[in-house]
Formats: C-alpha cells, sequence, structure tokens
C-alpha cells in the first residue's frame, strides 16, 4: 500500500493545490474509489475542493473537516484518529 502524504506549507499555491490533486484523483481512480478532496491553507481556511463524479454527498463535510483537523492539529488527520481508537471516545456521562 502506497504512503500517505502529508504536505503543510504556509503560503499555498494553486499551482500546488492542482498538482496534488490532480494525483489524488488519478490515485483514487487507480484504487476505483470515488472521493472528495478539500485543500486548506495552514489555518484551516478552504483553498480548493473537488468531489469526484459518484462520490457520497457526505463526503464533501468529511473531506472539509478532515482538512480542517489536520491544519488545527499541524499533523495528519489519522493522527487524531489513531489517537481516538486508543482512548476511545466518551459522552458527557463519562460512558
Amino acid at each position: 500500500m502506497a504512503e500517505n502524504k502529508y504536505y503543510q506549507v504556509k503560503n499555498i499555491s494553486t499551482n500546488f493545490v492542482k498538482k496534488r490533486s490532480d494525483m489524488s484523483i488519478k490515485l483514487a481512480k487507480q484504487k476505483g474509489l470515488s472521493v472528495a478532496i478539500a485543500v486548506v491553507d495552514w489555518s484551516g481556511n478552504l483553498v480548493s475542493f473537488i468531489r469526484m463524479d459518484n462520490a457520497s454527498i457526505v463526503s464533501i463535510e468529511v473531506a472539509s473537516q478532515k482538512a480542517r483537523s489536520a491544519a488545527y492539529l499541524k499533523e495528519p488527520s489519522k493522527v487524531f484518529e489513531d489517537f481516538v481508537n486508543a482512548v476511545g471516545v466518551r459522552d458527557s456521562s463519562g460512558e
């Protein structure tokens, strides 16, 4: 399985976004997936968004929130996912 790449840059150019988005679409097609791709700047503001044909409607919000989470945490969203899976999630009652 290919290693996931995480890019963190302070000033993101249109050219950079286009190249990375094109690479992501190509990889998704190779895997037979239809995905949504959200790109945010270092502060979590949306820079670019692409939803491939047949991608789920829910993928719009998921992609956007994952991108923002990565920007806010300054880490790939996978780091947060691994943390949640390791410690579990409790509701407000502590359960």
